[in-house]
């Protein structure tokens, strides 16, 4: 069923992208609500899409889940003892690791039992019918489920980290901007740091898993895998740095830290 909800998200999608394709003079989609989705689904985004479908909603969550057993964990990754834990203030808004974005909770929980000695605030910020199905699923007590737009301002000032992951990808430069500027008017500047888990294309020679999620992207939601040239530019565009990309193996996705 979770690999099916993929498949059932995007196959009108795909069915009509070339038709979609050669009426828009086979220019590359760049508008989030006016795309290949909408074409082939009367004008509606893939995320009211899948508010309209609870069953896909809650399979295609799990299959996100899923993907990830079986890549790198961004922990593996990142040298969390050294740039979260230690360091760290241990109260308030400043001691929070927030997921923006973060689907059911599944990234915070994971984090939750793989770095135990974390003791700060664990937000989890999404969108109410999201969050509704996260409380639904029970959810530790350390995770602190919150509605939130990331569109909007940032209602949790001086964290350790905002984390996002796969979000990005989901939309385009201008409307990245938009995200990345109300955490930058947050951020603490020498504490406070941006981690982004998403794909980093390579400059040439890209892999095939990277190029498949791309066309991926485009179908369902007019977006893009970007190159690590392209993540350069979005983020120095903002005012923002990247600080190190972190790897491991071809074809997963990377761990993004972006400081001022």
């Amino acid at each position: 069923m979770t690999f099916q909800s993929s498949f059932d998200i995007t196959r009108q999608s795909f069915a009509q992208l070339p038709a979609y394709l050669k009426e828009n003079n086979f220019k590359n989609p760049e508008d989030s609500f006016n795309g290949p989705f909408q074409y082939a689904n009367h004008g509606v985004n893939a995320f009211d899409w899948l508010n309209e479908h609870p069953d896909v909603f809650q399979a295609f969550h799990k299959y996100i889940h899923t993907l990830r057993a079986h890549r790198p964990s961004w922990i593996e990754m990142y040298p969390v003892q050294e740039r979260l834990v230690e360091g760290a203030k241990q109260e308030g808004e400043a001691s929070a690791f927030i997921d923006l974005g973060g689907s059911t909770g599944q990234i915070l929980d994971d984090f939750r039992t793989s770095v135990p000695q974390y003791t700060g605030r664990l937000i989890l910020q999404e969108q109410e019918p999201v969050i509704a199905v996260a409380k639904g699923m029970e959810l530790d007590a350390r995770i602190e489920p919150q509605v939130h737009d990331f569109f909007t301002p940032q209602p949790i000032k001086g964290a350790r980290a905002y984390f996002l992951r796969s979000v990005f990808h989901d939309w385009s430069d201008e409307k990245c901007r938009v995200i990345l500027g109300h955490l930058k008017d947050v951020m603490e500047p020498g504490y406070s740091r941006i981690l982004i888990s998403d794909c980093v294309v390579a400059n040439k020679g890209a892999d095939w898993q990277h190029v498949s999620l791309d066309l991926f992207m485009m179908a369902l939601a007019s977006s893009h895998e970007r190159t690590e040239r392209e993540w350069h530019e979005l983020i120095e565009s903002c005012g923002l740095r990247i600080n190190k990309i972190y790897s491991k193996g071809q074809g997963n996705e990377s761990l993004i830290e972006v400081v001022i």
